[in-house]
């Protein structure tokens, strides 16, 4: 299982406890590259040494994510009309159209 884990200032630790569900996001390395989009679940680990606190950011989904151009977009693997690459989870994630129609 892939994991981070780190040492969190207290803001940050207070908001993971109300909202452990976050998303990380690290931007492209050049002007044409993907962004690295993560979703994660945050958990608490307090058996550090000296008695800190860890949070441990467990992934479960993310995907490469760059906007679409003329060229990018017959080429997506997913139905989001950008040009993405998942690369965690196993489920495919309904576009808006398809979360809008009634069940």
């Amino acid at each position: 299982a892939h994991e981070l884990v780190m040492t969190p200032g207290a803001r940050t630790r207070r908001n993971a406890a109300a909202r452990p569900l976050v998303s990380l996001i690290w931007p492209p390395a050049s002007p044409d590259g993907y962004t690295l989009i993560v979703d994660a679940r945050v958990e608490h680990d307090n058996a550090g040494t000296d008695s800190s606190e860890f949070l441990v950011v467990r992934p479960t989904s993310g995907v490469l994510h760059r906007p679409a151009t003329t060229t990018t977009t017959s080429d997506s693997h997913t139905s989001c009309g950008a040009d993405c690459v998942p690369i965690l989870g196993n489920e495919p994630r309904p576009s808006a159209a398809e979360r809008a129609r009634p069940q």
